[in-house]
């Protein structure tokens, strides 16, 4: 299957239009500018190739080596998978890290390891079931819950 088709599935699991998807990827931690077009472009393309793979992959849930590389299943298995999806983690963890200096500056006080874990296993299994961060709100909930 070519990648053009890949992204076409990873679309349709995920329910998104291209700029749907495109604004997915910009909102994503160390996401970057992605136009409607972009996508566009990539669907057409005879390319098996891009740079945007993981962002897509995330952005729609799907396993970012089958995007890329059609290895393996579309999604995770969700039943006793015990292993984690390192794109997931990596961008739970880059989003957590943007908001630790606002968390530690509103509350005056330094999250302990053990919160820190907790808020960040809170965002990747919310992550790893929706495909992208949960919005500010959200995040409050779970520092709040974490101290």
């Amino acid at each position: 299957m070519k990648l053009s088709e890949r992204i076409d599935r990873a679309l349709d699991h995920a329910g998104l239009s291209q700029a749907s998807l495109a604004n997915a990827i910009q909102r994503l931690p160390g996401g970057t500018t992605c136009r409607q077009q972009t996508i566009s472009r990539l669907k057409t393309e005879q390319s098996e190739r891009t740079g945007y793979a993981v962002h897509i992959a995330v952005a729609t849930g799907v396993r970012p080596e089958w995007l890329a590389l059609e290895r393996g299943p579309m999604v995770a298995p969700k039943e006793g998978n015990a292993a984690l999806d390192l794109a997931v983690l990596t961008a739970v963890i880059a989003g957590f890290e943007l908001m630790q200096a606002d968390v530690e500056k509103a509350t005056g006080t330094s999250l302990s390891a053990r919160e820190k874990a907790k808020i960040i296993v809170a965002l990747y299994e919310s992550m790893a079931r929706t495909g992208q961060l949960p919005d500010e709100e959200t995040l409050a909930t779970f520092v709040r819950l974490a101290s």
